[in-house]
């Protein structure tokens, strides 16, 4: 996996709890954290690691990609698709 340790800051963590009723408080012990860690990310004073940013994600039932500003990549996989066809 990528090192995207230098865009996972938590700006939009805050937002997120806002917007779902939460606080800074229920997500710390929800993912076993200090509220004051939680505090520094949603300020921008600390940047998040992945395995902890895809714990918030998780606990605050977002996308990753939505919290942290990551492109979502599109993971393609081979199948097969029958189109039926019509007769002109």
């Amino acid at each position: 996996m990528k090192n995207f340790s230098d865009r996972l800051d938590g700006t939009r963590i805050g937002q997120v709890l806002d917007m779902q009723g939460r606080r800074q408080d229920w997500l710390a012990a929800k993912i076993g954290v200090s509220p004051a860690a939680v505090n520094r990310w949603i300020r921008g004073q600390r940047k998040i690691d992945v395995e902890t940013a895809r714990k918030v994600a998780s606990a605050l039932d977002t996308p990753f990609f939505m919290l942290f500003d990551i492109p979502k990549v599109v993971e393609t996989t081979t199948c097969d698709v029958s189109v039926e066809g019509t007769a002109a």
